[in-house]
């Protein structure tokens, strides 16, 4: 490929700066580039030239100096940037179906449960889990589940509102980080997850609609005595009474649990 085709294509991916690594990286750049007139401003200085002689007599120079210097770092700290989101993209979304995984949900739930607690605010977990997903793999084949889950994901992830963080927790199950939610609220977002989840569909190579159903387990913390794993226990033990009462349907852990034992 032209080398300058290949710059034209990628100058504008990488300066796109929203929330990004590049944005940080490409002000670093511009930092590091006033070093490159000041250094030879000093060099004259050391020499023996005064300061508004040196300035007055290579204006042209400094100013060829700071704009080529400040490209070139800008554009290299865009590149390196846009290579560090790119590792943490693969570091913390789930490959197949371009949520967060498993490992991001361990991280953000900590962050998400420790500033609920901080505010004495509520927080909520949805655990969602497909209901006979191994028939699926094994009716139609892996390629199709992998569609499937990939469907499913993504309808999640539509439907999520702003404080839902939405990942992948297992080969099929799915997790909600719902900020600031009590259980009434948490009950209506399990809802509607499990609905667009039942709406998803894929196509069989026989040209088949294949559909599944999901069942869920809410937990929130006013409800839980412990840290976050004890909250992620709970809507386990929720998502699987939801399973033995007949699947397809949410059900949320309640306090009077804790003290069954």
């Amino acid at each position: 490929m032209n080398i300058t085709v290949a710059i034209s294509r990628t100058i504008p991916d990488l300066f796109h700066l929203p929330n990004s690594h590049r944005f940080k990286r490409v002000l670093q750049g511009l930092l590091l580039s006033i070093g490159s007139p000041l250094g030879w401003l000093i060099i004259s200085v050391v020499e023996g030239t005064p300061v508004l002689q040196a300035l007055g007599g290579n204006v042209g120079l400094y100013l060829y100096l700071s704009i080529s210097t400040a490209a070139v770092f800008m554009f290299l700290g865009a590149y390196i940037g846009a290579n560090e989101e790119r590792l943490m993209s693969q570091a913390l979304v789930d490959q197949l179906t371009g949520i967060y995984n498993n490992r991001y949900f361990h991280e953000h739930l900590h962050i998400e449960y420790s500033r609920a607690r901080r505010r004495n605010e509520a927080l909520s977990l949805i655990l969602i889990d497909l209901d006979h997903f191994k028939r699926i793999n094994d009716n139609y084949g892996h390629v199709v589940g992998d569609k499937l889950l990939r469907r499913v994901a993504q309808a999640m992830k539509h439907c999520s509102r702003e404080w839902e963080t939405v990942a992948r927790v297992g080969g099929e199950e799915f997790c909600v980080i719902l900020a600031t939610s009590n259980q009434q609220q948490a009950f209506t977002a399990a809802e509607r997850f499990r609905q667009v989840v039942s709406q998803a569909v894929v196509n069989s190579e026989e040209g088949k609609d294949v559909r599944i159903t999901a069942s869920a387990g809410i937990a929130t913390s006013d409800d839980v005595v412990g840290n976050e794993w004890d909250l992620y226990a709970a809507a386990d033990k929720a998502m699987y009474q939801a399973k033995e009462s007949g699947r397809n349907r949410c059900c949320a852990y309640e306090i009077t649990e804790v003290f069954a034992h």
